[in-house]
């Protein structure tokens, strides 16, 4: 099998991106083709995105949509009009299943099959295409395969095994609070979109236990 990310569609766009296996040989491809003709708009070939199957997020920034992809120790932006690289910054994960989750200017990045299992929050340029991310804060208790969800300002992680860890989602408040679920359970995704899974208002959420990181 090989990595695999699902397709977005983006005004007039239909963006693939297809990375490379760590062992494979062939290149990573980042394709973007007319919606309506199926017409080949613009083909990459970044050598830094590879062995990861999150699918990419869109961020708009002034008049520039960017295509943001988790990849392998990185996460990059390229200009959706034309595949042209915007930023890069290394990260400490490597191979992502999870895709990642976006509030506003909020972006996580959570996972990590190999090397470090982490999660990242980052703080996303509201008026710079070209400027880079700048880490808020980041959490080593335990994330498994599932994306995280920011919701309210709140974070929600989940693990294979069915640990459910909340943080607030801002750097002043970074202290996990967590709790578990059924131990014989294995996950890979949320159970439920987000709007019908968690509470609707602060006066309907549970009480989490708080944990030290």
């Amino acid at each position: 099998y090989g990595a695999a990310n699902s397709p977005l569609l983006v005004d007039d766009k239909a963006v693939f991106v297809h990375q490379r296996e760590v062992r494979s040989r062939r290149p990573t491809r980042i394709i973007a083709y007319d919606k309506r003709t199926g017409d080949e708009l613009w083909r990459i070939s970044p050598t830094d995105v590879h062995g990861c199957y999150g699918t990419p997020l869109v961020y708009k920034v002034g008049d520039v949509q960017q295509l943001i992809i988790p990849s392998w120790q990185t996460l990059s932006s390229y200009d959706i009009d034309s595949g042209r690289n915007l930023w890069s910054i290394k990260l400490t994960t490597e191979q992502l299943v999870a895709s990642p989750a976006r509030s506003g200017s909020l972006l996580c990045v959570a996972g990590s099959t190999w090397g470090e299992n982490a999660t990242i929050m980052l703080r996303l340029s509201d008026s710079n295409p070209l400027a880079p991310p700048r880490i808020l804060w980041r959490s080593n208790l335990p994330v498994g395969n599932c994306s995280p969800v920011i919701y309210d300002g709140l974070l929600f992680t989940l693990t294979d095994t069915s640990r459910i860890t909340c943080y607030d989602a801002t750097p002043a408040k970074s202290t996990g609070r967590n709790a578990s679920g059924a131990v014989d359970a294995y996950h890979l995704s949320w159970p439920a979109p987000a709007e019908s899974m968690l509470p609707t208002s602060k006066a309907s959420r549970p009480s989490w236990p708080r944990t030290q990181d």
